[in-house]
């Protein structure tokens, strides 16, 4: 489905102050205070004085110009980076990729063994056992069912999950079904879907910008510790933005997928235990346009 979302953002402008504005502002005045730090806050004054009015409407208005290329070239590159955060490698990463998915696969049976184990004995589990039961769930939640679909980091995990969701229960595979879906949502759906993929995106660009914080240790080695406090606390809550999306994303198949039964004059399923043939068909037709 990132395909979709890329689109998707193409035609959307992005023009917040938190998006493009503060960033990159950020970014600046740290780079500034690392080289204060490094050459002394007198110099600083010195120069500053030495700036005549014409030199310094110059200055301001490349700052302002630099400011957006910053925040422009950082919005490029999020959709990318978010690939790389999940896990869409490139072939030379392929080996570090299978070796990742393995431990994913093998810890992610350990928990179904275990899951199993604490249901047999749910109604008599002590308090710590129901903690962990109810971790274990949770956090197989949001694994994808098929271990051919297991990515080899957790956003990726998550947000796959939420991807095969509707095939596995419905037979509609998402990547074919949602842009069509996405037509028939009311106004309101669309707006909190696209508020959590936002959150998505701003925390991504977040990792990024404290990447780039890097740069500034040439001045000052404190500024590690801001890129790493800032790469911690943006990957966690895009953690939380990407489970929020996908709960979204699985309660808009759950409760307006017969829209698009009725939008392509589709018959009901008379079962709900045949509806996922009659998913598969609607993904076949939409797809290859046969039935």
């Amino acid at each position: 489905m990132n395909k979709f979302w890329e689109k998707f953002y193409e035609g959307l402008a992005e023009k917040w102050i938190s998006d493009l504005l503060l960033p990159a502002s950020a970014f600046l005045g740290i780079g500034l205070l690392s080289w204060i730090w490094r050459n002394g806050i007198t110099l600083f004054i010195q120069k500053l004085q030495a700036i005549d009015t014409t030199l310094g409407v110059v200055i301001i208005i490349s700052m302002f110009f630099g400011i957006a290329v910053l925040g422009w070239l950082v919005q490029q590159i999020t959709q990318i980076f978010l690939k790389l955060c999940e896990g869409y490698w490139p072939q030379s990463l392929a080996r570090v990729s299978r070796y990742l998915i393995r431990k994913v696969a093998k810890k992610t049976q350990a928990s179904k063994d275990r899951l199993q184990i604490l249901a047999q004995k749910f109604d008599n589990l002590s308090s710590d056992e129901l903690a962990e039961y109810n971790k274990l769930d949770n956090e197989l939640a949001i694994t994808p069912k098929l271990e051919a679909n297991l990515m080899p980091s957790q956003l990726g995990n998550i947000l796959k999950s939420a991807e095969e969701y509707p095939r596995i229960r419905y037979g509609l595979e998402a990547s074919i079904v949602w842009p069509r879906l996405w037509l028939l949502l009311t106004s309101d759906t669309q707006k909190e879907i696209i508020s959590a993929r936002s959150a998505v995106n701003e925390e991504v660009r977040l990792i990024i910008w404290g990447i780039l914080m890097l740069i500034w240790t040439i001045w000052a080695w404190w500024a590690v510790l801001i890129s790493t406090v800032i790469v911690i606390v943006s990957y966690l809550s895009l953690v939380g933005s990407a489970k929020r999306l996908g709960d979204l994303i699985r309660s808009v198949f759950d409760l307006n997928r017969f829209k698009l039964y009725e939008a392509l004059h589709w018959d009901f399923p008379n079962d709900l235990s045949k509806e996922k043939s009659s998913g598969a068909a609607i993904t076949q037709f939409l797809y290859r346009g046969k039935i």
